[in-house]
């Protein structure tokens, strides 16, 4: 469990905005939004992100950044789908990441032309005027200005972790492991990224699987995936594409391969059963 002194927290994502005048997001560890300045928004991503295609593609955009900066254990700049400049940092807790700073978005004068060739490529025509009115709202940083913006923010995640702003509860490991996997069941969940969460080396998490799970981490991973898959066939209308996204398993025809080896029958058929 994770307790957030928010007004403190608030202050800080607010100053950071205000400073840089760019919107500034704080993240939890499973990169769901905490809070935001609500008065600075990105006209600019919101026109964006109306179309559901490159809606898409904002997030798997977050999710890329947000792997990379996973993987590399400190700040890190990418750009998005569009092009627009983002710094993603990490917020850790003794040495594990318990939330990002999000600060985006931003341009570098050499990216100019690449968005607006984007922008171009937007299907909805309708809206090239406005994407353009925008850009020219979005902040425009130098490399020396995003470099000055990675250390400010990674001073913000220091602060913020030695006032202990935001703090873990102590729970077993047991319960955070299996935290960590539902929380993160939608996306990829490597080995690695657990190993390096909870300190441990690849043999003694599948040691400590076999002992709490009955399996091997893997196998556990894929057994939570169908226990969801089976609650939301049960709960929801969702189609079998789309549950197999929410669970994090991208090939639908292996998706339904793994459902029936582990429910006896095909998504379809077996929601068909329970009727």
């Amino acid at each position: 469990m994770i307790d957030y002194r928010m007004k403190e927290l608030a202050e800080i994502i607010n100053d950071l905005t205000i400073m840089t005048k760019i919107k500034c997001v704080l993240y939890d560890a499973s990169f769901r939004p905490i809070y935001h300045y609500e008065k600075e928004k990105c006209a600019f991503c919101a026109a964006i992100r109306s179309n559901k295609k490159y809606l898409d593609r904002c997030l798997a955009s977050d999710l890329e950044g947000l792997k990379k900066c996973t993987e590399s254990g400190g700040a890190c700049m990418y750009k998005c789908h569009m092009g627009l400049s983002e710094l993603l940092t990490p917020i850790k807790s003794d040495g594990v990441v318990i939330g990002f700073i999000l600060v985006g978005q931003s341009i570098c004068d050499e990216d100019y032309l690449a968005v607006k060739k984007n922008i171009e490529k937007f299907p909805d025509k309708s809206l090239h005027g406005v994407l353009y009115r925008e850009l020219e709202h979005v902040r425009s940083l130098s490399i020396d200005e995003l470099r000055a913006m990675e250390r400010l923010t990674q001073i913000c995640s220091s602060y913020i972790d030695m006032k202990k702003l935001i703090k873990r509860r102590e729970e077993p490991t047991k319960k955070l492991i299996e935290e960590y996997i539902a929380e993160n069941l939608r996306y990829e969940i490597g080995i690695e990224s657990l190993t390096r969460t909870f300190r441990m080396s690849r043999s003694s998490l599948y040691s400590f699987s076999k002992k709490n799970f009955g399996m091997g981490i893997s196998e556990y991973i894929s057994s939570v995936r169908m226990d969801a898959a089976r609650d939301m066939l049960l709960t929801t209308d969702m189609t079998v594409s789309e549950i197999s996204y929410a669970v994090g398993i991208y090939d639908t025809n292996y998706f339904i391969k793994q459902f029936k080896a582990k429910w006896g029958l095909p998504p379809k058929k077996w929601k068909n059963s329970q009727k």
